[in-house]
């Protein structure tokens, strides 16, 4: 062999191409199925922790909206009572005399040092 036939001399593998010669001995497929694995594994987690917190907001948005109905209930029956209470005579009679009015046989009696507040018959209640 001449020297014009001799190869030239081999020119050193960069570093990509050593790279890749090493990583024909690494299983890829498995690494990258351990990868999408892992991958699924955190998704799982994340909509098993998302579902945990919608279901506990949901529920405390359950009490608070049977708190509120419960309250709106009670206050129907208050205003129901106060209906049927503003029919009767007697409640009439109660309220005319907080007024100041007088029955027809009733004599007026007036006290000089009465005390300027009135009694706990005339409180006004604020209704809901």
């Amino acid at each position: 062999m001449s020297p014009a036939d001799t190869p030239p001399p081999a020119r050193p593998a960069r570093l990509p191409a050593r790279l890749w010669a090493g990583l024909d001995r690494v299983p890829l497929m498995a690494m990258t199925l351990c990868l999408l694995c892992g991958l699924g594994i955190a998704q799982t987690l994340f909509h098993i922790g998302s579902g945990v917190q919608r279901s506990v907001t949901w529920r405390q948005e359950a009490q608070a909206t049977q708190a509120e109905n419960d309250r709106l209930r009670q206050d129907i029956q208050i205003l129901n009572d106060a209906k049927v209470q503003l029919n009767s005579p007697q409640y009439l009679e109660q309220l005319a005399r907080c007024w100041g009015y007088v029955g027809r046989d009733e004599k007026v009696l007036v006290v000089e040092k009465a005390p300027a507040t009135i009694g706990s018959n005339c409180d006004e209640y604020r209704l809901p």
